[in-house]
């Protein structure tokens, strides 16, 4: 986890191996990322997000 304070403000995150973001905490407020075997974020906060598979 990296975690920086400014003053009352506080944030937080976390990282897998690849680097990829898993979650950001913000005060009091947990975002969470999931990432494929793309290293492409397919989910967050429960947000499914999807790629186009053939690009233009």
């Amino acid at each position: 986890m990296t975690n920086a304070n400014y003053g009352s403000w506080s944030q937080g995150f976390n990282f897998d191996a690849m680097g990829n973001l898993l979650s950001r905490v913000a005060n009091t407020m947990t975002n969470s990322y999931i990432a494929n075997h793309l290293n492409q974020y397919t989910n967050i906060d429960g947000q499914l997000l999807q790629y186009d598979t053939k690009p233009t």
